[in-house]
């Protein structure tokens, strides 16, 4: 159990370094989900037609709406990832 821990905080505090960019997809969608929450469209630029250029369209969803409750989306998107990670987790080996 403790070595589980240790394990989760080591992976913690390696994924949430937060001096690394993202790739070019999540910064995509990390850009369509500002625009999503802030316009209510989405968009690459505020003002543009809406597009239909993101891969993740539950992912992007997710981060609009923790930006729309007043997270930043550098936040959201890792916030998201964690969640992720500890639910898989849990539905694989508990």
């Amino acid at each position: 159990m403790i070595g589980s821990l240790l394990l989760m905080a080591q992976f913690a505090r390696k994924y949430l370094d937060i001096s690394k960019n993202p790739y070019e997809d999540a910064a995509m969608l990390m850009r369509y989900a500002q625009h999503l929450a802030q316009t209510g469209t989405i968009v690459w630029n505020i003002g543009a037609r809406p597009v239909d250029g993101g891969t993740d369209f539950l992912f992007m969803l997710v981060l609009a709406a923790m930006v729309k409750v007043g997270l930043s989306v550098e936040i959201a998107a890792r916030l998201t990832g964690i969640i992720s990670h500890v639910l898989t987790v849990i539905l694989v080996y508990v």
